[in-house]
């Protein structure tokens, strides 16, 4: 069975999605909370 390029992509990020949220949430719990809050607004 041979996939493309977006069947392989959303593989790969389905390995490494669970991974990646684990990084990031420690990164984020290590931070100010007046920066964390600047941070959410700024995506709004």
């Amino acid at each position: 069975m041979s996939l493309n390029i977006q069947g392989i992509v959303s593989s790969i990020n389905e390995q490494l999605a669970p991974q990646f949220e684990e990084k990031l949430r420690s990164y984020l719990i290590q931070q100010d909370r007046e920066w964390l809050i600047d941070q959410i607004v700024r995506l709004t």
